[in-house]
């Protein structure tokens, strides 16, 4: 009888269903087995095995839908950092900061975000706007994990180097306003995140 195989062998199909619930994004075909274990299966022994595995398919569902809207909501979002209005610009570093919060633990997600958007990112080093540049500095020094060292170390750094020797010339001799200028809060985040 097919419902007594499937309770007999239930201790080794459980565990094996569960790990791949998990990680639904790689076994989209998990909850399917599931459906197909209770439905050959009646008897009531094996319902109360799966009653975690059916929560943990809810958690893994909730959490991929969760996932799914961060990384869309940038991708619509991330050709804005060329926009010449300075709002927009901020509102998107911002998206992608929040972006790169949310899905942080989520690798296999997060490192291709990271790369497509390091051209971006970088060329805001370039913004006329020192707000811009900080909050990019900011953003980056938080993708900046070893995935982009050397792509910082070799990209960005000596721009900002060479941004904070020719602005030392000014700040040297600078008085009590110097500190209310963007130049002074970019300089600031550079060392806040450099340190």
């Amino acid at each position: 009888d097919l419902s007594s195989f499937c309770l007999t062998y239930s201790s080794y199909f459980i565990p094996k269903i569960a790990i791949c619930c998990r990680n639904y994004r790689r076994n989209l075909r998990a909850p399917y087995v599931l459906a197909a274990l209770l439905d050959k299966c009646q008897q009531q022994a094996l319902f109360n095995d799966v009653q975690h595995l059916v929560e943990e398919l809810y958690f893994a569902v909730d959490n991929y839908s969760q996932i799914f809207i961060y990384l869309k909501s940038y991708f619509r979002t991330k050709q804005l950092l060329s926009s010449p209005s300075l709002p927009i610009r901020l509102i998107v570093l911002d998206i992608l900061k929040q972006c790169l919060i949310n899905i942080r633990y989520y690798e296999n997600e997060l490192l291709p975000m990271i790369h497509q958007n390091w051209p971006g990112i970088r060329a805001r080093l370039n913004d006329l706007e020192l707000i811009v540049r900080g909050k990019a500095i900011a953003t980056m020094c938080r993708l900046s994990g070893s995935f982009v060292y050397h792509r910082f170390k070799n990209d960005a750094w000596p721009l900002i180097r060479s941004y904070m020797l020719d602005q030392s010339k000014y700040s040297k001799k600078a008085g009590k306003g110097y500190h209310h200028l963007s130049a002074f809060a970019y300089q600031k985040t550079i060392l806040q995140w450099s340190v």
